[in-house]
Order: structure tokens, then C-alpha cells, then sequence
């Protein structure tokens, strides 16, 4: 194996957490506010059942092949030829959504306090940091993991908390006015978020107790629901849907509205630097997913040599895909959704299936 590192099973869990809340909290309530109106909390709910699905299908093909990523054994169910096709979809998946967070990094740095600042400079200064991180291994990351996951916890419960005496619960109601439609709607961007948990199948070969990832991945998309749905009902209740729509990034904004008796206001600036941190691990994750996927999909003996060329390939797709932060939202409201589900449920499922029916792998206990 090319990572000898072992993280627990409560280090995968928040590691998922982890690898969908940061930008998820910032960007998302604005996304499903515009598709499912004030029923978007709802959206959170149909989405959760899609990352459940990723879960269970990824813990059971990863126990029929132990100590192996699905890069390794898609060649082992599908064939050399298929099973390095579907590594290679796999392999750009984290490319492409390694240079996403790296370009929403860079934009919500720029448009809430640096503006005169060019783009590049972000995106190199998070692109070296996550380099020595993954070069590190994924127990460093892990670890680095446990200290943010912690503080960013705290940090969004007392916001919440604060924000609460802002808060007009109405206009929330009333539920389903309009049916399941919009909800479902607003479901399929937020599936695509939650649907990140397929790295699960990376992580598993290096669990402790593999055979509980299931209980682990499980946990983890609980987790992500419920702070998703809190902070779609924070920013509906303290700006309205309408207005949560029309907003880049609502749970920014929930941070600059608070003040209370003077003594406590505009928390952004906190808010800014804890989130930072949080988008590093994400970064530095799927860095190191796609780092170590493509030693594992060319047959490399040691992943680390790679680790520069590929956060070349991130730095340069980042500022070449998007023309501007307008672009950049609308595919992420757009396109992430339908394009990334069949990905992240999609594929595995196909592979589970297959290795059922050509009898490929030992039985998942």
C-alpha cells in the first residue's frame, strides 16, 4: 500500500465532515433557497438519503476488497481496460473538485476582504500549504483535521447561537405550499455536496475498523444534514428566502448582521479566519485523494513525487475553468449536482453490482 498510515474510525467520520461542510455553509443556502424556496431545509433531507446511498454501496465494495481503494479494484471487477477507464473518471473527479474549492477559496477571500489582491496569489499560498500536508501523509491531515473540525464546531454554534434573537421562524411556513417539487429540485445540488462522502472509498483501506466505516460514514452524513439544515434555516429566518437567494454567501452575511448591545458585532472577521482553516483540510483531502489515486492508478511505488505536478494541474485548472465568480456559482447551482451524481452514487453502484453478479471479491461481513 502506498499510504502506511492508519487513522480511526472517528478521524474518517469528521474527515468527511470535514470534506463537505466548509464550502457547503457558505454557498449552499443560497443555492437551494433559489431552487426550493423556503422549503430548502427540506432539500437537505432528500439529499442526506443520496449520501446515506454512497456510503453503504462504497463501505460494501471496499469490504469485499480489503486494504484496497476503488482505484485499485475497479480493474479487478471491470477489467484492466474498463477498470483504468473508470479509475481515470475518478482520478479527474478530484482533480476537477480539488480546483473548485481551490477557486471558491480564492473568490471569497478576494470579494470579502481583499479585492485588489490577484487571484493567483491565493491560489498558490493554499495550493503549497495543502503540498505539505499531503505530502505529509493522510495521518498528518487527519490530525490537522481534529483541531479545526473542533474549533469550526464551536465557532458555528455560537453563531447560531448569537443569531438566534434575529431570527423570525415564520417564514419558514408554510411547509410544502408548493409541493416536493421545489424541494426535490433543490435536493440535487445539495446531493452533490453530501455525495463528497465517496471518499470514504479512499480512506476505508486505512481505517483501524474498517469493518464499521459503515456506522462511520453513516455518522458523518448525519452530521453534515444537520449543520446544512441549521444553516439554511438561519439564513432564511434572519433574511428571508427571497433574499437568502439573492445572496453569494449567506452565512458570511449571518456573521456581519449580528450585534448585540454593541458589545458583540460583526463576527466575520472570526468567521473568515476559522473557515480558512476549514477549506485548508478540505483542500489538502481531495489533494491527497487525487494525488494518490493517480500513484495507485500508474502503479507508482511512492505517491509523494507526484504531489507538485498535480497541484499544478489543480493551480492551473482553478483559474482556467471559471472566467469570473459569476460563472463559478452558476455551476455550482447548475452543473455540480447533475454532473457529480452520477459519479459519486452512480459509479460504485455500478461496480457493486457488477462484482455481485461476476462474483468478484470476498463477502462484506
Amino acid at each position: 500500500m502506498l499510504e502506511k498510515g492508519k487513522i480511526s474510525n472517528m478521524q474518517a467520520s469528521i474527515l468527511l465532515v470535514s470534506g463537505v461542510l466548509p464550502t457547503a455553509l457558505i454557498t449552499l443556502p443560497a443555492i437551494t433557497c433559489e431552487a426550493a424556496g423556503p422549503d430548502a431545509w427540506l432539500s437537505v433531507f432528500f439529499a442526506s438519503l443520496v449520501g446515506m446511498c454512497v456510503i453503504l454501496v462504497a463501505v460494501s465494495l471496499g469490504l469485499r476488497f480489503p486494504g484496497r481503494t476503488i482505484i485499485e479494484y475497479s480493474e479487478t471487477i471491470a477489467g484492466r481496460f474498463l477498470g483504468k477507464i473508470i479509475g481515470l473518471i475518478f482520478i479527474w473527479f478530484f482533480l476537477h473538485k480539488s480546483s473548485v474549492i481551490v477557486r471558491e477559496f480564492a473568490e471569497f477571500i478576494i470579494t470579502v476582504s481583499m479585492p485588489e489582491t490577484p487571484l493567483i496569489v491565493f491560489v498558490i499560498t493554499i495550493l503549497f500549504t495543502a503540498a505539505v500536508a499531503v505530502r505529509s501523509g493522510l495521518e498528518v491531515i487527519a490530525r490537522i483535521n481534529d483541531m479545526f473540525f473542533t474549533i469550526i464546531t464551536i465557532s458555528f454554534i455560537t453563531l447560531v447561537v448569537l443569531a438566534t434573537k434575529d431570527l423570525d421562524l415564520s417564514v419558514l411556513t408554510p411547509v410544502l405550499a408548493k409541493g416536493l417539487i421545489p424541494p426535490l429540485k433543490g435536493a440535487v445540488p445539495t446531493a452533490g455536496w453530501i455525495g463528497e462522502t465517496i471518499t470514504i472509498a479512499f480512506l476505508l483501506p486505512y481505517m483501524n475498523r474498517p469493518e464499521k466505516g459503515a456506522r462511520a460514514g453513516i455518522a458523518a452524513v448525519i452530521i453534515i444534514s444537520v449543520f446544512l439544515t441549521i444553516a439554511d434555516i438561519v439564513a432564511m429566518a434572519t433574511f428571508g428566502h427571497a433574499q437568502t437567494a439573492r445572496l453569494m454567501f449567506p452565512t458570511f452575511m449571518v456573521a456581519r448582521y449580528i450585534s448585540i448591545a454593541g458589545l458583540i458585532e460583526r463576527m466575520e472577521s472570526l468567521i473568515t479566519l476559522i473557515w480558512i482553516g476549514g477549506v485548508f483540510v478540505k483542500i489538502s483531502l481531495y489533494y491527497y485523494v487525487a494525488v494518490l489515486s493517480t500513484a495507485q492508478w500508474a502503479g507508482l511505488a511512492d505517491y509523494r513525487p507526484i504531489t507538485f505536478p498535480i497541484g499544478t494541474i489543480i493551480g492551473a485548472l482553478s483559474i482556467l475553468l471559471f472566467a469570473n465568480i459569476p460563472e463559478l456559482i452558476t455551476f455550482l447551482s447548475k452543473v455540480w449536482g447533475p454532473y457529480s451524481v452520477p459519479i459519486e452514487p452512480g459509479l460504485p453502484l455500478i461496480l457493486l453490482t457488477a462484482a455481485w453478479i461476476r462474483k468478484k471479491g470476498g463477502k462484506p461481513e
